[in-house]
């Protein structure tokens, strides 16, 4: 069953308001007119009007009459800074899901009406104000972490001697479970053993493994681990690599015709290789089945629609806020909490 598409009119408030937070649009700023805005993103001119509403609902906008439409100022909260994964290693899919993290910590922070603001900072950025961090935000509350621990960690002992708090979401790394901060994991484990339990349950024995960047190592390895206790067929051999040239996937369709189904590390990669097996002459799911992670918008779009295990970043994004506020505000001991994660079956497998 396809989930069902995001509205446009909520897209376009999510656009407008990254935007706005991000300090694009600073307050009082007149924004474009209803028209420009529905030439800008190709609907009507109602859609829009849905969209700031919405905008206006939330206290981001404010419509004043015969003058136009304008951003509000900001509350006067304390900032916990929102550090994305480096500028280096971000493709489209994961500038996606750090913005759908970040309009999650932002609606924690206006519909609980917190004393916390989330603010965007990057990570270059970060390292280079860390001397003077106290003084530019001198009502700082902590700092949130998306991804990247090998990144964070060597940073662990500077911000624990200057006393700032720290929570990282992502991957469950092993090194992340040492103390001194929170987390917030989407389990690969769990991921693995959900992928695990569905493949023995439709029969996809022979398991391939398809992965687009070395951090998918640790889920794969899980998956190498587990599989067996479940009688799925896991063969070192088995597994296609394509790191440094993701659209490069020359030989993937001899992987996908000596396996029952491909396990590929991320949806976006998931509907590449289907795209290539299709020109190659192989069904999906036919020939080979193929499964996913994330339930990005592209697995249900995709055709056919791709099964995946949805890691809702947005959801996490509002847990993730919610909780360090909760621990700054009540001096709680440290957590390490393993977000909820949902199999999607679709088409693809």
């Amino acid at each position: 069953m396809k989930s069902p598409a995001e509205p446009r009119y909520r897209q376009i408030s999510k656009m407008l308001r990254i935007r706005i937070e991000s300090g694009k649009l600073p307050k009082h700023t007149l924004l474009p007119s209803q028209n420009e805005l529905a030439r800008e993103f190709g609907v009507t001119p109602m859609t829009v009007l849905r969209a700031l509403d919405e905008l206006i609902r939330d206290g981001v906008i404010y419509r004043k009459q015969g003058a136009g439409t304008f951003v509000a100022p900001r509350r006067n909260r304390s900032p916990i800074l929102l550090v994305p994964p480096a500028d280096d290693n971000s493709s489209l899919v994961i500038r996606t899901e750090f913005a759908e993290f970040f309009l999650g910590a932002l609606e924690a922070a206006n519909s609980g009406n917190l004393a916390y603001q989330p603010e965007i900072i990057g990570r270059e950025e970060l390292i280079a104000q860390l001397p003077d961090l106290r003084l530019i935000y001198p009502r700082l509350g902590g700092i949130i972490f998306m991804r990247e621990f090998q990144r964070l960690e060597p940073l662990l002992d500077t911000f624990a001697a200057a006393g700032i708090p720290i929570f990282y979401y992502g991957r469950n790394v092993k090194e992340a479970y040492r103390d001194g901060f929170s987390c917030l994991f989407h389990n690969e484990d769990e991921i693995a053993r959900m992928t695990a339990h569905y493949l023995a349950s439709r029969d996809l024995i022979r398991v391939g493994r398809v992965l687009n960047m070395p951090t998918a190592d640790y889920r794969s390895d899980r998956l190498l681990e587990i599989g067996p206790t479940y009688g799925l067929e896991l063969r070192p051999e088995d597994r296609f690599e394509c790191y440094h040239y993701p659209e490069h996937l020359d030989g993937v369709e001899l992987l996908a015709r000596r396996c029952d189904v491909l396990d590929c590390f991320t949806d976006d990669l998931a509907w590449k290789v289907i795209r290539h097996l299709t020109r190659a002459g192989v069904n999906v799911p036919g020939d080979v089945a193929v499964i996913g992670v994330n339930d990005a918008p592209i697995a249900s779009q995709a055709l056919p629609a791709i099964t995946t295990i949805e890691i809702n970043n947005m959801e996490n994004g509002k847990t993730a806020f919610q909780l360090f506020v909760e621990q700054l505000e009540k001096d709680l001991p440290f957590r390490k909490i393993n977000c909820p994660l949902k199999l999607h079956v679709r088409e693809s497998c």
